[in-house]
């Protein structure tokens, strides 16, 4: 064990610049293909403690939602850490929740990459990253990214990272969650094979962020989830429509939704997109 007993962790979210899905696999994941971005400025913080031995696992959020789940991501990080050392761990958890639920930007994945990491560190117990990569693969399709998050693109189920060591053109982003929670398990369940690689490959998409001759992000994002969420939820269209009108370049689903983010070609075309849409729409959405 080492000396210190507690550790704060800020959990990042995250956003997909590029989503298509291949093929569904006969265990009821899919194949696909995906551009991760960490987004720094939106965070949970993940407070992990040690605790003496036989006092078990207790865990608060600021989120009573979460605390009335008790096979939450976090737990269930803690006992496939436990797991994996040979060793119970009694600790306790406090996660204070910034990142909505169920809104396609990774919260409860990066969440629980925070408590796996936290825990490494506080027991000592030196697990490498590749090994921390296997356990964050048993808890879900995104954790993996979070280990480490940095720019990268993926496939498989997600869970197989490559980084994008080239510099990517620079933008400017603005988050917008509707305040309406959506199933990751439904959006996909949505999805018939006639949606699927319908995007232009991930390698063309990277051929052309990354090409010297660049001329913009609106004709290379894309994800396979847009049509789905804008159908679904009129809200999203007006989002989109006001985004829009106030300088966005494009606006995109995050993930399976619901959260969308708004490209703009610079930082004041950024904080005007956001506040035209805190002053329609006030406090039914979020914004960053």
């Amino acid at each position: 064990m080492t000396s210190a007993k507690t550790i704060e962790i800020n959990a990042p979210a995250k956003i997909n610049l590029y989503l298509d899905i291949l093929a569904k696999r006969n265990d009821g994941y899919h194949e696909l293909e995906t551009v991760f971005m960490p987004v720094f400025n939106v965070t949970d913080t993940v407070e992990v403690s040690l605790l003496n031995e036989g006092q078990g696992v207790d865990f608060k959020c600021n989120n009573e939602f979460l605390c009335s789940i008790d096979d939450n991501i976090c737990l269930r990080a803690v006992d496939l850490f436990s797991q994996a050392i040979g060793l119970s761990v009694d600790c306790s958890i406090k996660l204070t929740k910034n990142i909505p639920i169920a809104a396609g930007l990774g919260g409860g994945s990066s969440d629980a990459a925070a408590v796996l990491k936290g825990l490494n560190e506080l027991t000592g117990s030196n697990l490498s990253k590749t090994q921390l990569l296997d356990l964050a693969r048993e808890l879900g399709a995104d954790v993996p990214f979070f280990i480490n998050p940095q720019p990268a693109f993926a496939t498989g189920i997600g869970d197989v990272l490559c980084p994008l060591k080239s510099d990517i053109p620079e933008f400017q982003v603005v988050i917008i969650n509707p305040r309406v929670p959506v199933s990751t398990r439904w959006a996909f369940s949505q999805l018939s094979e006639e949606y699927f690689s319908k995007g232009i490959s991930l390698n063309k998409f990277l051929e052309k962020i990354l090409s010297p001759s660049f001329n913009g992000w609106t004709d290379c994002i894309y994800n396979i989830f847009d049509d789905l969420i804008f159908n679904k939820f009129p809200l999203c269209c007006l989002l989109r429509e006001h985004a829009i009108r106030a300088g966005a370049d494009s606006l995109h689903v995050s993930g399976s939704g619901s959260s969308l983010f708004a490209v703009c070609s610079g930082q004041t075309t950024a904080d005007n997109v956001r506040k035209a849409l805190l002053a329609h729409f006030g406090n039914a959405v979020l914004c960053w």
